[in-house]
């Protein structure tokens, strides 16, 4: 049975791949004109001219450019992976690891958790106050 919403996938695909098409156009042009700042003409014109195929493919052909996009998106999530595991690493063993030996070193109980035997419960009384109004609409 086809749902609404396998109807719609296609149409979400090719606005992806278009915006795709125009964000690679820009990156080619972005090149092309760094190229042309620079003084070499053999290469700017390549780059305008594959900028230029992007942009009439984007807007009259975009399944065209559906195996690029697929290949270009596959690379980038791969890339973001490693990324994502290199960086939270870093700041676990970098950040995070010397603020616990520290803490441990000084004796600091940062999260209350020491089980005390004496007490009967954990529960942290907060001070008796008048509450207004105000406090109430302006949380943060």
């Amino acid at each position: 049975m086809l749902r609404v919403r396998d109807m719609n996938k296609p149409k979400d695909e090719i606005k992806e791949i278009k915006k795709f098409g125009f964000g690679l156009t820009a990156l080619l042009c972005i090149i092309g004109g760094w190229h042309c700042y620079k003084g070499h003409i053999n290469v700017y014109v390549w780059f305008f001219g594959f900028a230029g195929l992007v942009i009439i493919l984007s807007f009259f052909a975009p399944i065209i450019l559906k195996p690029l996009f697929k290949v270009i998106t596959t690379v980038g999530s791969a890339i973001g992976w490693v990324n994502t595991r290199i960086i939270l690493g870093i700041i676990f063993y970098l950040v995070f690891t010397p603020i616990g030996l520290f803490s441990k070193l000084i004796g600091k109980d940062l999260l209350e958790e020491r089980i005390d035997k004496e007490t009967t419960s954990y529960w942290v009384k907060k001070d008796g106050g008048l509450f207004s109004k105000e406090q109430f609409e302006k949380q943060f």
